[in-house]
């Protein structure tokens, strides 16, 4: 059933996304000359109209409820105002909940974006570019934004908690129980940049009921409630100092981790009365039927046109040729191999690759979690690091985390042949020196017995006959 479902709103939503880009960048050339206001009113519709189709899954499809656990303040203030939210990585939707609540209280679709690696040493010149670029553009956005960062850098797992709780008991740190340990650089770069345009900062905490599964796109269906727990802080009351911010991010986590521990107790954020703000709404209902009957009129008019092109020897070499560009990408997907001096390369702070199980891992994303600190990961390049890795006694979850790290395999033959003492050949002594005679005569008379054995029996036959 859920496959059912699930490959008619992938492909309408794969079909949609390509419109919606050919769309969006003719309008980049066209409108692009004119004021940068213009593309962002066009570029807002195209993104909604696209977006909210994920909206419709959460607001319509599924039927979620998501509840809303904040002061009447902070209510009043949402969709008002710009806000930078930050928030926790508890499942796989944790971003969608949070664009069905723009999308109920009005808040813009802007689609304006950094890429970024999760990795500081390459996205700190990226953002420092960006933010030359990026704060003018938000500064004077129209219409209220949130910008949402997800601090914790990944998703939460239990794998993933442990590795924070080891790395948090090695820093001095709080032990996290519901959180992961926050990153807090992209944050402080975040405040930095948005700190005289942008009044407010929203703490948002996710937590799932107790008797509803960790909601993801394929369970969505299965989740019922989702409660979002909201504090606002106001950007004036952040401290200047980047140390004193990281340092606040923390204790807001730490915060959070309290909240979330009572959440499990008590089932609830009972700090205020929960606010349904999920209901269902009309626009995500018609931007789904706009899409499925322009889809479906373009596939019956194109099946229409083309089905006799198909069934011709033209069709038969497109589809073929189709089929072999897709077995080849298969090919190429297909786990790369790597020599000991390719991964060797990978032996920094900035780019670390290690060697385990025959496997090689990109572990530069983890280096600032590991509980053991980074340097006795970077020691274990450019060698096979098994013995290092079973040495420790790294538990069944921490082997399976290693998943996500994973880049290929690595060639054996390209480790160098170790080589191995031979002792010099000693003169062999037989003080049985009869034994060895016999032996000898033996090895000398057997061919022959054989072979007279063999001509007794062909004469023998022969006379015979």
């Amino acid at each position: 059933m859920v496959v059912v479902a699930v490959v008619p709103l992938g492909l309408l939503f794969f079909l949609s996304g390509l419109i919606f880009n050919f769309i969006q960048a003719l309008c980049f050339l066209v409108v692009g000359p004119f004021p940068r206001s213009t593309f962002r009113i066009l570029n807002r519709v195209l993104a909604e109209l696209l977006w909210t189709e994920l909206v419709w899954l959460v607001d319509s499809w599924a039927g979620v409820k998501i509840q809303v656990y904040a002061d009447s303040e902070t209510i009043k203030s949402m969709g008002k105002e710009h806000a930078l939210v930050m928030c926790n990585h508890q499942s796989d939707i944790d971003w969608l909940v949070g664009w069905v609540l723009a999308q109920v209280i009005g808040s813009m679709w802007f689609s304006e974006y950094v890429f970024l690696e999760r990795n500081w040493a390459k996205d700190e010149s990226t953002l420092k570019v960006a933010a030359k670029y990026c704060g003018y553009r938000l500064s004077d956005f129209p219409r209220p934004f949130w910008l949402a960062l997800f601090v914790e850098g990944t998703r939460f797992t239990q794998a993933k908690l442990l590795a924070a709780q080891g790395y948090a008991s090695s820093a001095g740190l709080p032990v996290p129980r519901n959180v992961l340990v926050p990153r807090t650089k992209g944050f402080v770069s975040a405040v930095n940049l948005m700190r005289t345009f942008v009044p407010a900062i929203y703490n948002m905490t996710v937590a799932i009921p107790k008797h509803s599964p960790p909601p993801t796109m394929l369970r969505l269906i299965k989740c019922n409630v989702v409660h979002v727990h909201i504090k606002r802080h106001l950007m004036k009351d952040i401290p200047d100092n980047d140390e004193a911010v990281a340092q606040w991010c923390r204790d807001a986590f730490v915060a959070n981790d309290q909240l979330l521990e009572k959440h499990k107790a008590d089932n609830s954020f009972t700090e205020q009365l929960a606010q349904d703000v999920g209901r269902r709404t009309l626009k995500p209902l018609l931007v789904m039927c706009f899409w499925t009957i322009l889809l479906v009129a373009g596939v019956i008019k194109f099946i229409h046109h083309f089905s006799n092109f198909f069934s011709s020897w033209k069709g038969a070499t497109l589809s073929t040729a189709v089929l072999a560009v897709v077995t080849l990408l298969g090919i190429l997907r297909m786990a790369k191999v790597f020599t000991l001096a390719e991964v060797s390369e990978h032996n920094t702070s900035k780019d670390c690759w290690l060697i385990i199980g025959g496997k090689v891992y990109d572990v530069t994303k983890f280096l600032e979690d590991h509980p053991g600190g980074d340097d006795v990961l970077i020691s274990s390049t450019g060698k096979d690091a098994t013995d290092d890795f079973e040495d420790i006694g790294h538990s069944t979850s921490a082997k399976t985390m290693m998943e996500e790290f994973y880049v290929g395999d690595i060639n054996t033959s390209s480790f160098p042949t170790e080589t191995k003492y031979i002792p010099p050949k000693q003169p062999y002594y037989n003080q049985d020196k009869t034994s060895k005679f016999i032996f000898k005569t033996l090895q000398f008379l057997l061919p022959i017995i054989i072979l007279g054995i063999a001509i007794t029996i062909h004469f023998y036959s022969k006379s015979s006959a």
